[in-house]
């Protein structure tokens, strides 16, 4: 969480892009019932329009970021280690519409 609260400080609002992204905490990607209910409200609030919403998720022992574009029915899943994103498939799935 620090590091997000550094990106913040950092880049996103000295840059004005309080407005283009947005951070969820990542144990809206946890499988179960509470991040279920809060991807489905990131999704479908009017908040969130025309921006990026960032996702961390733990994998295992690994961390990825999913970079979710609601408007355009997107998400991008970035693994430093160029890992199968279809092994994953729950983390699709919570985010799909």
């Amino acid at each position: 969480m620090l590091f997000i609260l550094y990106l913040f400080d950092k880049f996103i609002s000295p840059n004005g892009l309080i407005t283009k992204f947005s951070f969820v905490s990542p144990h809206v990607s946890r499988d179960d019932n509470q991040g279920n209910a809060i991807a489905k409200i990131l999704l479908k609030d009017k908040e969130f329009k025309d921006r990026l919403i960032l996702a961390p998720c733990n994998i295992g022992k690994h961390w990825v970021l999913l970079v979710i574009n609601p408007d355009a029915e997107m998400i991008y899943y970035m693994d430093p280690l160029n890992g199968e994103p279809t092994k994953y498939q729950n983390l699709k799935t919570k985010f799909d519409k």
